[in-house]
């Protein structure tokens, strides 16, 4: 149990890694987990601590750059003594996360059967499976300090190239070489949208498979939905404005995506002579970073299916202890031992804490799985001091991609942190803390997109390059400075964002 002046001694005396999104506690807690059982995978303990500091809502996910650090450098380690380390983790990742595939379908299909003792057991099991299949890919987060702030200067370094060809190539040589499961979404509508265009009998049949395989895509930290195909055929129409040869050319692009990818790669150590001039760290890093951002666009599949099972437990809940009565959003902030003990011991849960909670809260965990809250002043007055940390009228950060026209952009600022709540105006600059899945639909909207957090191999980074949009990553302020309708000149050879 750590004491709140340790928590702030610990915040000022640390560069911190800082990921943010709406999110409550009740998904914030199994990636807690994750982040520490990732040290039984890396063979020694690499993370010490994780936090998550939460406000209504939003959630800061803070850790330790030091950590970050040990634990890419252990990556290496453990590569350069077993060149298929990596390979096998992957292979024990999809051996637990079949497992708990099995227990989600029992959730959703059988929930009612259980009694309140039963449940209490399948609530815990739920949140130890989803942590322990989260704490695989988890290490690729052990990148971002590297991938963000130390491999373009590497590689400008090792081939005396200038920052520009040096942030093309490492953008292109960290791609992952399998298309990403939003890619694989997008060729579905697309092969929906022809099918609609030809007014095929298929179609019909086609759009429930769809709908069947991604109800779940909108799902994210702070809430669940199941997608109905309404929502599937609005994206069928708006891909229906094209014509049949402009979705027949989208839907070539996507489908020799991976080939495409592999030559640019093949291109670029042909081009520089890479696999002479690269040095071996250099190599092994890069080739940890390509793989890493496959496994971490899986892990989001695993992540939204999961949280869908844990808010259906909460709803289940509260549908039980209907005299209590608890309200879900409220039961999102409970710990996983309150959620456990009510269950199985019919222990009540503090409401009034709850509420509490919701408004600041912090939860920590460290390497020996020792749980430390804090709540209401406490929690505040860390806030205080981890939001002072971070005061700055810079906005700078890595850029992930130049966009197809390769210039700076002018333009009008829509910050967005909720998809679901906020609006966002088709052609202004997207400016949020992270994008997740449920983004895609505004990025394909967007100018460009300007981000808080993430590393070269993140989500916005991903998405923006396949959208041929620029994208400036890791700005840790830009949400905090920029205000929606404000005008602003991303220059996409710097990574800094002026207001106009």
């Amino acid at each position: 149990m750590m004491d709140p002046k340790e928590i702030i001694k610990l915040f000022k005396d640390n560069e911190l890694w800082v990921e943010e999104c709406p999110a409550v506690p009740q998904s914030g807690i199994p990636l807690t987990y994750a982040f520490l059982r990732q040290n039984k995978h890396l063979g020694k303990i690499c993370q010490n601590v994780a936090f998550m500091l939460y406000v209504n809502d939003y959630i800061y996910e803070i850790t330790l750059v030091k950590d970050k650090n040990t634990v890419f450098e252990q990556l290496k380690n453990n590569l350069r003594k077993d060149k298929d380390w990596l390979d096998k983790k992957i292979k024990e990742w999809q051996k637990v996360t079949s497992r708990l595939n099995k227990l989600i379908v029992m959730i959703d299909e059988n929930i009612s059967a259980y009694d309140n003792k039963q449940l209490a057991l399948l609530y815990k099991d739920q949140v130890n499976s989803l942590a322990d299949s989260w704490s695989y890919p988890i290490m690729g987060e052990g990148c971002d300090p590297f991938s963000t702030n130390r491999l373009i200067l590497q590689i400008q370094g090792e081939l005396k190239v200038s920052s520009q060809e040096a942030r093309e190539i490492a953008l292109t040589l960290t791609k992952s070489k399998v298309k990403s499961f939003l890619d694989e979404e997008k060729l579905g509508l697309l092969r929906l949208a022809l099918l609609k265009k030809q007014k095929s009998l298929k179609f019909s049949l086609e759009l429930k498979k769809h709908t069947a395989e991604y109800h779940w895509i909108k799902n994210n930290y702070l809430e669940t939905q199941v997608l109905e195909e309404e929502f599937f055929l609005e994206e069928i129409d708006e891909l229906c404005k094209s014509s049949i040869a402009e979705i027949k050319n989208k839907l070539h692009e996507l489908e020799n995506y991976d080939s495409v990818v592999k030559k640019q790669k093949s291109a670029l150590y042909k081009k520089y002579d890479l696999g002479k001039r690269f040095s071996e760290g250099l190599q092994l890093s890069i080739s940890i970073l390509e793989k890493m951002a496959w496994w971490i666009d899986q892990r989001k599949i695993v992540m939204l299916h999961g949280f869908h099972a844990i808010f259906k437990i909460l709803n289940n809940i509260c549908k039980r202890f209907k005299d209590t009565p608890y309200i879900l959003h409220d039961m999102k902030y409970a710990t996983d031992f309150e959620i456990y003990t009510l269950l199985a011991e019919d222990k009540q849960i503090d409401r009034k804490l709850l509420a509490e909670r919701r408004k600041f809260g912090l939860h920590a965990l460290d390497a020996t799985e020792e749980w430390t809250y804090l709540s209401g002043k406490e929690a505040k007055e860390v806030y205080k001091v981890f939001m002072q940390k971070f005061a700055s009228t810079e906005i700078k950060g890595l850029t992930a991609s130049v966009g197809k026209e390769n210039k700076n952009l002018i333009g009008e600022v829509n910050v967005v942190s909720n998809v679901n709540k906020e609006h966002f105006k088709p052609g202004s600059i997207l400016v949020t803390s992270m994008t997740r899945p449920e983004f895609v639909s505004l990025m394909r909207k967007a100018a460009a997109i300007i981000t808080d957090e993430g590393g070269i191999t993140c989500h916005a980074a991903i998405v923006s390059r396949e959208l041929g949009i620029p994208c400036i990553i890791g700005t840790k302020v830009a949400t905090k400075i920029l205000k929606t309708g404000d005008r602003i000149e991303v220059d996409v050879k710097t990574g800094v964002v002026r207001k106009i």
